[in-house]
């Protein structure tokens, strides 16, 4: 099953999907003076609602224009399913914690670019 998670402006919508079927969507209200623990707690709540064990989630896809709320979602997801998803430690010129490669970021950049310009 896959968690996806859309963070709005107003609103983070989620849902899970088993395959190509989807078994549920659910929102939340977005709040910036919330942290990552309280995030977990509530994805925890819901996913319980709806009869999702946290067992038969093996992935995640967090989308987001609240880049604030990006690290703290990201952080709760990875806390509530005991992973981490995207880590970028031992790579050269890493974050500390190793969410953010400043190669990877440039190349990204430019490819922005390439699109923006073509």
């Amino acid at each position: 099953m896959l968690l996806a998670l859309d963070v709005g402006n107003t609103n983070i919508t989620l849902g899970v999907f088993d395959g190509e079927e989807l078994l549920f969507v659910s929102r939340m209200a977005t709040d910036a003076s919330r942290m990552e623990d309280q995030y977990a707690i509530e994805l925890r709540d819901i996913l319980h609602l709806y009869g999702v064990r946290r067992a038969n989630i093996d992935g995640a896809i967090i989308s987001s224009v609240v880049p604030k709320l990006t690290e703290y979602i990201s952080h709760g997801v990875e806390k509530l399913f005991s992973v981490k998803y995207w880590d970028y430690t031992g790579k050269p010129f890493a974050s500390k914690n190793g969410y953010i490669s400043l190669p990877s970021s440039l190349c990204w950049g430019v490819f922005t670019l390439i699109l923006t310009y073509l």
